[in-house]
């Protein structure tokens, strides 16, 4: 089976690498087929085509969806989605603008401990979050790393976090599907919720796939929601959740690619229905 990484993140969201750059690496490591899925963002979609093009590379056209359910964030990958799809381009640009929104009370709430990040920010260039705030935390010699940054400023319960109205789960599934994509709830392995019921319930509005081998994901996890997937007629995927070396360096390009009869299935599955030619597993 030809290698895939179908997570993975630029500079337009909260990766460190350039659209081109997250391209290159995927050439670098062998990757023929590989998701740009930035976090509620698509602008770095078109740069990416243009460098998979010179490369060698079949990029699809991805995102990844901040959602909700039962009051736990969840996220859901969109596989080969039409970029120009006006809902899903309108309802993601609502999602962004509470993102920013978001931002400033950080940064207010960081302001009341007379710490002002405001000059030090430098936001991305796509969808904002709470990386950016870490870096200019970084930048002010305030934290040593992003992950310092979040333990001590920003992670969920400490005094600058503050959270955002994100799009409900079963309506994110419905936008991926109506860009004529495909849905794959990514890396459940790191959910409190019950992910049975929230696999049975967004397969009820179109569920395709789950993430069941995710780089943190232990077999025994990965075991359990690849059962699971099949149990509810779902293909599983694969992903990293690159960020860039710099980012997360345990999340390699590819790292998380598993060659087994279900990754199989998936990946034909997903090539079949997207459209993609040449590189079927029967191909």
């Amino acid at each position: 089976m030809r290698k895939y990484e179908l997570h993975a993140h630029s500079n337009m969201s909260d990766g460190c690498e350039s659209p081109s750059q997250v391209v290159a690496r995927a050439s670098e490591a062998g990757v023929k087929l590989l998701a740009l899925s930035d976090h509620d963002c698509m602008l770095g979609i078109g740069e990416a085509l243009e460098e998979g093009a010179r490369r060698g590379v079949t990029v699809l056209p991805a995102i990844e969806i901040d959602a909700e359910f039962a009051g736990e964030e969840v996220h859901i990958l969109g596989l080969g989605i039409d970029r120009l799809d006006a809902r899903l381009n309108e309802e993601i640009a609502a999602q962004c603008a509470r993102r920013r929104e978001r931002l400033e009370r950080m940064a207010e709430a960081l302001l009341e401990r007379d710490i002002d990040v405001r000059p030090a920010l430098r936001l991305s260039g796509g969808s904002v979050s709470r990386v950016d705030i870490a870096l200019a935390l970084i930048r002010m010699g305030l934290a040593e790393s992003v992950a310092d940054a979040f333990e001590r400023f920003l992670a969920s319960g400490r005094f600058a976090n503050r959270e955002f109205e994100r799009m409900d789960a079963g309506k994110a599934v419905e936008l991926i599907n109506g860009a004529s994509g495909v849905a794959v709830l990514a890396h459940p392995c790191q959910y409190d919720t019950d992910v049975g019921e929230l696999v049975r319930v967004l397969k009820r509005h179109g569920l395709w796939g789950v993430e069941a081998y995710y780089l943190d994901a232990t077999p025994e996890q990965a075991a359990r929601f690849s059962a699971l997937a099949a149990r509810c007629g779902l293909f599983v995927t694969c992903g990293s959740d690159y960020h860039g070396l710099s980012r997360r360096p345990r999340a390699r390009m590819g790292s998380a690619f598993v060659d087994n009869a279900a990754t199989r299935r998936g990946y034909d599955a997903l090539v079949r229905k997207l459209g993609v030619e040449g590189l079927a597993y029967s191909d």
